[in-house]
C-alpha cells in the first residue's frame, strides 16, 4: 500500500510500466550474449528485472513481461524510505 492519493497512485504505475516499457525495448534488440556483459555491470533493479526475464525467454512479448512486472513482489519492511513531491515516507 502506498501512502498516496489515487491519482499519485495512478501516475506512479503508469510511470512504471512505461519505465519497464523503455527497458523492454532497450534489451529486447540485443543478443542474449550482450544482456549477460551488461548484467555483469551494476543494473537498477527494474534494468535487472526485463534483462533477466529476456534471457530466460527471449521470445518474451511486452505485453507478457508487462503482466509480470505486475506481479513483482516489493520489499514490505516498514523501515524502507522512499521520497515523494511530500517528501520521505516510511
Amino acid at each position: 500500500r502506498l501512502d498516496l492519493g489515487s491519482t499519485a497512485k495512478l501516475r506512479t504505475l503508469v510511470t512504471y510500466l512505461d519505465i519497464i516499457g523503455e527497458l523492454y525495448d532497450k534489451y529486447s534488440v540485443k543478443s542474449p550474449s550482450e544482456i549477460r556483459y551488461e548484467m555483469k555491470g551494476q543494473l537498477d533493479p527494474l534494468s535487472r528485472f526485463v534483462a533477466s526475464a529476456l534471457l530466460t525467454d527471449s521470445k518474451l512479448s511486452l505485453t507478457t513481461l508487462l503482466d509480470r512486472a505486475m506481479e513483482r513482489r516489493y520489499s514490505a519492511s516498514p523501515s524502507e524510505r522512499f521520497f515523494t513531491g511530500g517528501g520521505v515516507h516510511t
